[in-house]
């Protein structure tokens, strides 16, 4: 038996609790997970490793490589923030209430805040500052999209699930046939998805022209560029014009080419086109480890999107200089904290001592001045991620709340008592 989303369910000698997952940006939330990590058949590859994860070996905390206390990792990463002057918070994978807590460690030491996935953020994020966009939500997509175009990759590495949950709805409110759904993309070495209705190949070296030349369709105009229009693309525009409710989904992540961000500047300019003779929208697809939510922390707190300098005189925002690569590479950062509590992505090697916060399986492949363990969301603890679209933050529920790890957030407010000094710039 079950019953509501995250509840727990028993039968005699079973366990089930129904579980958000919170690894990509489609939070699903209708994964049956046993009391030793197994989830159903829902679950994707990623989510049952993810949950799988919360029975291997736990590590301990750790000052310089050597074991450490929870209560000395916390002073030592209090000292060194205590004397850091520009302090950089990358990572940021964690649930809405561990980046709030690294948000203030930020504001409270002067730090930038950067998620890891912000590279690909900023693809979407610049043309939203610049431009605007026209997008919509998953229900709206899975209930009324007649066509769907898929720009630049099929999506299945990245978002599992994304046919299931967002294109072959069976129950769709105002539709009455599946939509066609249309790859202008790379070719793929797997077969496609059966929801594919027909894959327009071309070379990544051609696609920022191709979906030009689609634009230049659909506007009616004359493509006068060397490179000609593939064979589908004048059908495809013809269909976009007579759709119901067109789509143009694409990953920022997953935009091939050296120009993604044209890219994403030409599919909003399509969607733009398409609504004013009939009903279009964009599906910007992301949100690995929560950095959608992360985007919206900083949003709610500062007016801001990703890359946010915490300065005396207040949040600052710029893509190109708050950037960690940047930064490091100009020696411009004394102290990185890391923090990685969902997956497991190693801190960059940037010649700075680390301040690591990552779950308590997760092996660390360079030295840390520091590091603290701390629990999975969904699997040690609750919390909250917010999806894709941007139009919801779901609620996790622990797998196993007996975890003798700290959540990220009270990780942060401990490091946050045991500061002596802000090192502001």
């Amino acid at each position: 038996m079950t019953e509501t989303p995250n509840a727990a369910a028993e039968s005699g000698a079973a366990h089930t609790l129904l579980l958000t997952c919170p690894c990509c940006g489609l939070a699903c939330d209708d994964l049956a997970v046993g009391a030793g990590g197994a989830v159903d058949g829902k679950g994707c590859a990623i989510a049952k490793a993810y949950f799988a994860r919360g029975k291997t070996a736990s590590l301990p905390h750790a000052i310089a490589g050597a074991p450490a206390s929870y209560e000395e990792a916390i002073a030592a990463a209090a000292a060194l923030l205590s004397s850091a002057r520009h302090p950089w918070f990358g990572g940021l994978g964690a649930d809405l209430n561990g980046i709030r807590g690294l948000l203030a460690l930020a504001d409270r030491t002067g730090g930038v805040a950067e998620h890891h996935a912000s590279k690909f953020l900023m693809r979407n994020y610049g043309i939203v500052q610049s431009e605007g966009w026209m997008v919509s939500t998953f229900s709206e997509i899975a209930n009324r999209a007649d066509v769907i175009v898929i720009i630049g990759d099929d999506q299945r590495n990245a978002f599992p699930r994304f046919y299931e949950r967002l294109v072959s709805n069976a129950n769709a409110l105002y539709r009455d046939a599946p939509p066609e759904v249309v790859l202008l993309a790379p070719p793929v070495s797997t077969p496609l998805d059966p929801a594919v209705t027909r894959h327009i190949e071309v070379a990544e070296t051609e696609l920022l022209g191709q979906v030009g030349a689609l634009l230049a369709l659909i506007h009616g105009r004359v493509w006068r560029s060397k490179t000609k229009p593939a064979d589908g693309l004048a059908e495809l525009a013809a269909k976009l014009k007579a759709a119901k409710y067109g789509v143009v989904a694409w990953s920022a992540g997953a935009l091939p080419g050296a120009q993604p961000d044209l890219l994403v500047e030409l599919m909003a300019e399509i969607v733009r086109t398409l609504n004013v003779t009939t009903r279009a929208a964009g599906l910007p697809l992301g949100g690995i480890d929560n950095a959608i939510g992360s985007v919206q922390v900083v949003a709610w707190q500062t007016g801001f999107p990703a890359r946010v300098a915490y300065k005396t005189s207040g949040p600052d925002h710029d893509p190109h200089l708050f950037s960690g690569e940047r930064a490091a590479a100009s020696g411009e950062i004394d102290l990185l904290v890391w923090t990685a509590a969902i997956g497991p992505v190693q801190p960059p090697d940037y010649d700075c001592p680390v301040i690591a916060i990552v779950a308590g399986d997760m092996e660390l492949t360079h030295p840390t001045a520091v590091t603290i363990r701390v629990g999975m969301p969904a699997v040690d603890h609750a919390g909250n991620v917010t999806r894709s679209d941007g139009v919801v933050a779901l609620p996790l529920a622990a797998l196993d709340a007996n975890t003798k790890y700290p959540t990220v957030a009270e990780a942060s407010a401990a490091i946050l008592a045991g500061l002596t000094t802000g090192g502001r710039s």
